[in-house]
């Protein structure tokens, strides 16, 4: 196996025995934030001064209606992952309206790539968006998850540590799901 990033990877080094032992129970599922997500947000969905609250119906409007016309343009004229991906080892079969961790409710599909689909979410706690990156769940698309995991700690950490860094992504979670497909990475990521 190659090198994998331990806790010094944060400081651009990269070591194979810096990391602690990967278990091999399920990876974890990531949750952000950013002000990079593609398009950009509604003000009404940020929680800020006199800005209507992120949950709030009329946020919640100008989230479907902005981000639903993309999705649903996206869905039905760019191209999509090819469906026999949808297999043990591959893409987890995301549904509309379904909860991941108890907290993450799926809205719209936001895209996809190579190893991961990602979604809007309506984070229910906290009355705010995420965008929610369900990995495949193949030994190699674990491994990126869980290295994807790894960085964006280190991205939390020097954000906080520097005070600098309110338009790189944030990660705000990282739990597992297991589907019928195997064991998938989720990031929850939010706007800063």
């Amino acid at each position: 196996m190659g090198g994998i990033l331990g806790p010094h990877a944060c400081h651009g080094e990269v070591g194979t025995d810096a990391a602690e032992p990967r278990s091999s129970g399920p990876p974890p599922l990531l949750a952000a934030e950013s002000s990079l997500l593609p398009g950009s947000l509604p003000e009404a969905s940020v929680p800020c001064g006199g800005a209507r609250q992120a949950g709030s119906p009329e946020a919640e409007r100008a989230v479907l209606e902005q981000w639903g016309a993309q999705d649903h343009k996206a869905s039905m004229e760019g191209p999509q992952e090819n469906p026999a991906e949808y297999c043990p080892g591959g893409y987890h079969p995301v549904k509309k309206g379904e909860v991941f961790n108890g907290r993450y409710q799926v809205m719209h599909k936001v895209g996809w790539g190579y190893f991961s689909t990602v979604w809007l979410c309506h984070d229910i706690p906290k009355k705010r968006f995420v965008a929610v990156k369900v990995a495949k769940s193949g030994g190699k698309f674990l491994e990126a998850a869980l290295d994807e995991v790894t960085l964006l700690q280190c991205v939390n950490g020097a954000r906080k540590k520097e005070g600098h860094g309110d338009h790189i992504i944030h990660l705000m979670d990282d739990f597992k799901l297991i589907g019928e497909n195997g064991l998938h990475i989720l990031p929850p990521r939010l706007r800063s």
